[in-house]
């Protein structure tokens, strides 16, 4: 079957019984969601999201904020976050002396019609040294779905990331934005439209620099969408995954595989409709004008088959024309999904880039 996600042609293949894409088998992604939950949130008026935070307060500890039962932490969102409020576990930042700089905090942003849960690996790395913030999209993973089609709207979706970036840093502790697919460009245009925004650098991955347009699919009713979902969904995979992830071979594999299937079917095709029938990017002059301003990474995956290598390295010239600070990199043996099928790789990218943007003491934060 050929079918159009994302604004890329590509063959799909229906799911048979007995498939590791199965969905009969047991839920990996609600076991991970257990392990990375999250508070629904008012960003700015109207909008709420899930967030998955984790506070590294450096003299305090680390304090995660969906540890705890929502019972058992009342008016948490109105509340700054003290000594008492303070996380299960330490983090190696945890005896720093008060005031003394810390890590730069980063917050995550997941591509279209994705899921923080795919950032998994990253927070897990990244939350032992440094405050770590993750973020559902409006109407993906664990945020409210609203039916508004307007709710998903470019400009809805460029001024939440605005929001959120502004509620978790400040001009004298900017934050290190990592963003895929295209949560780059929300990301980018963004901080394009504000240049006020907290931001010490951007990490883009698996992003591009020349709009996708909406192919006719998604001008089908969403009846039909909803019936052909399960054949985009392992359409989609069988790009964004490697065939060395699709075939399994490890626990590791299996798990991705899994957890990619399950964030597929659990998205609104209601939602997905809307979401990519307005969804744009920024013009080239701002990309530009973004990179000129922001130390930035492009992190792809080598055999990325939905939005090709190429693409990548476009944005990053794109983000170099006018004297930029942005570094490229390409992670062999992945896909488009190159987080989640080798993290180590990414983890050791973004710590390099993270490493190399100015630390400065990260206060308390008020979610």
């Amino acid at each position: 079957t050929i079918a159009i996600f994302s604004g890329v042609i590509f063959t799909a293949v229906d799911r048979r019984p007995g498939d590791i894409s199965s969905m009969a088998q047991p839920s990996v992604l609600t076991a991970v969601e257990a392990t990375l939950t999250v508070e629904t949130v008012e960003i700015r008026k109207g909008r709420r999201l899930a967030i998955h935070a984790r506070f590294n307060t450096s003299q305090n500890g680390d304090v995660d904020i969906g540890a705890a039962n929502a019972t058992d932490r009342p008016n948490r969102a109105q509340r700054e976050l003290s000594p008492s409020h303070r996380g299960t576990h330490e983090t190696k930042n945890a005896t720093a002396t008060p005031g003394t700089p810390g890590p730069t905090p980063v917050i995550f942003f997941h591509g279209s019609c994705g899921s923080l849960v795919q950032w998994q690996e990253q927070i897990a790395h990244f939350s032992q040294t440094r405050t770590v913030i993750a973020v559902d999209t409006c109407g993906c993973g664990r945020s409210p779905r609203p039916d508004d089609w307007d709710a998903y709207s470019y400009d809805n979706l460029v001024a939440d990331v605005a929001a959120t970036i502004h509620r978790f840093g400040n001009s004298d502790n900017p934050i290190a934005v990592v963003a895929h697919s295209a949560g780059c460009s929300l990301v980018l245009a963004a901080v394009a439209k504000d240049p006020s925004l907290p931001v010490a650098g951007l990490a883009l991955l698996g992003g591009f620099a020349r709009p996708l347009g909406c192919h006719p699919l998604f001008y089908l009713p969403v009846t039909v969408l909803r019936w052909f979902q399960p054949t985009l969904s392992a359409g989609f995979e069988s790009l964004a995954l490697h065939q060395r992830t699709r075939e399994g071979g490890t626990p590791e594999h299996r798990a991705v595989l899994k957890v990619c299937a399950e964030v597929n079917a659990k998205n609104d095709m209601a939602m997905c409709k809307a979401y990519y029938r307005q969804l744009t990017g920024p013009p080239r002059d701002d990309i530009a004008a973004v990179g000129a301003r922001l130390p930035c990474v492009v992190i792809a995956g080598q055999d990325d088959g939905l939005i090709p290598l190429a693409m990548s390295i476009d944005l990053h010239s794109a983000l170099s024309a006018e004297g930029g600070r942005s570094e490229m990199h390409a992670v062999p043996g992945t896909s488009h999904q190159l987080m989640q099928e080798d993290p180590a790789e990414v983890n050791k990218l973004l710590e390099g880039f993270l490493e190399s943007i100015s630390s400065t003491p990260w206060p308390q934060c008020r979610l």
